[in-house]
């Protein structure tokens, strides 16, 4: 694998890591209802909500898959695809 492939991996998967963090905080957090006092304490949910979330987004600026993988790589492959198919009708065409 290409060195920016592995890094895009990495990336997504810290990316991961900070969402199901902040999906355990939220199901904690209701566990006790509207009146718990997890839910009451706004640093609890400044650390594991919002700061998961903003990890997460700068993640994902940083190490942009369309930066990593390039954008041209899809369009390319569909145009050799293409070309592909051509060659093989006119050759079926015969």
């Amino acid at each position: 694998m290409d060195k920016k492939i592995k890094y895009m991996i990495r990336a997504l998967a810290f990316n991961t890591v900070c969402l199901i963090i902040r999906e355990i905080y939220r199901t904690i957090e209701l566990e006790d209802g509207w009146n718990g006092k997890i839910i009451h304490t706004q640093v609890y949910f400044n650390g594991f909500d919002g700061a998961m979330v903003i990890l997460a987004i700068y993640t994902l600026n940083f190490a942009h898959p369309g930066r990593l993988i390039g954008r041209g790589m899809g369009r390319d492959r569909a145009i050799e695809d293409q070309k592909s198919e051509s060659v093989i009708e006119l050759g079926a065409a015969t």
